[in-house]
């Protein structure tokens, strides 16, 4: 995944492991079919209105389509039927997060991660060299196995980021309520 982007990023072939090769050979092969025109890559995107941030893979046209585009690399490259492993459907609740951001950064944010959790640092001098969120007509997952790559449009429109802020909504619920919401044994007395 961090060598594709690297490739994206620089336009030069980074040197990579044995492992790594058959991904970037796939990746290649799809780019040289498709041409992809890359307008941005590793773009954070963040909507103060939610409380949300997060960075996006890549924001690219292919055949004219302008998309926003998340990688999502396996290892596995068939199932069990014998039939071609492809990306999940939560990757659309992903895309519409970031394709419904209100801003994107133009900097590499300060960011960290703690209990599985990313955390974006933004300052408000930062915060105001932010510009909006390009426009897409779509989305795009791109996933890379050892032994194919295949482009797959994804839905990520607006009832698509309804889905996407209820998700979040849950998640504080899970993350931050639910903690709270149990009182402690009745005690006779």
């Amino acid at each position: 995944h961090a060598a594709c982007e690297e490739y994206v990023i620089t336009g030069v072939r980074p040197e990579v492991d044995a492992e790594v090769e058959p991904y970037l050979a796939q990746f290649d092969a799809w780019c040289d079919e498709f041409s992809p025109e890359y307008q941005a890559a590793e773009v954070t995107v963040f909507a103060p209105e939610y409380g949300y941030a997060g960075t996006c893979d890549a924001f690219l046209t292919v055949g004219g389509v302008r998309t926003i585009v998340d990688y999502k690399t396996t290892r596995k490259s068939f199932a069990k039927n014998g039939d071609p492993t492809g990306p999940y459907p939560e990757v659309a609740l992903q895309l519409a997060g970031y394709r419904y951001a209100e801003l994107a950064a133009v900097w590499r944010p300060r960011r960290f991660s703690q209990f599985r959790r990313r955390y974006y640092l933004l300052s408000p001098e930062e915060r105001a060299l932010a510009v909006p969120v390009p426009e897409v007509d779509t989305g795009l997952v791109i996933h890379i196995t050892p032994e194919h790559c295949h482009a797959y449009p994804v839905q990520c429109d607006e009832p698509i980021f309804d889905s996407f802020l209820a998700v979040i909504d849950a998640a504080k619920f899970v993350f931050d309520q639910s903690k709270t919401v149990i009182g402690q044994p009745l005690v006779k007395g």
